[in-house]
């Protein structure tokens, strides 16, 4: 991660907040009809699950591994630092709570 340019890590960081609150939302609506049977513990897994995997398929959809491979970046390193606001802010909501 570290080896990301700041533009690409910039935009990497904004693609994967707006990813997280996609999940969010989508977690949210899954498992609204279970939250009251302890569905609610779910939705963290859920969205980071998610936020990894939308990473990913987002990243593979514009093309741009090719490009970061060619700036020295592995896949997973990118996957991670798209994911990282997921994380972050999902251990932040956890907190709050």
């Amino acid at each position: 991660m570290l080896r990301l340019p700041p533009r690409y890590l910039r935009t990497l960081l904004l693609r994967g907040a707006a990813l997280w609150l996609l999940a969010r939302l989508m977690g949210k609506a899954a498992f609204a009809a279970a939250a009251a049977e302890d569905g609610g513990a779910l939705i963290p897994i859920w969205v980071l699950v998610m936020a990894v995997s939308l990473t990913f398929v987002d990243l593979l959809r514009r093309k741009e591994l090719s490009l970061l491979h060619n700036l020295g970046v592995t896949t997973g390193g990118a996957v991670l630092a798209g994911s990282m606001p997921a994380a972050v802010l999902e251990t932040l909501l956890m907190l709050a709570q």
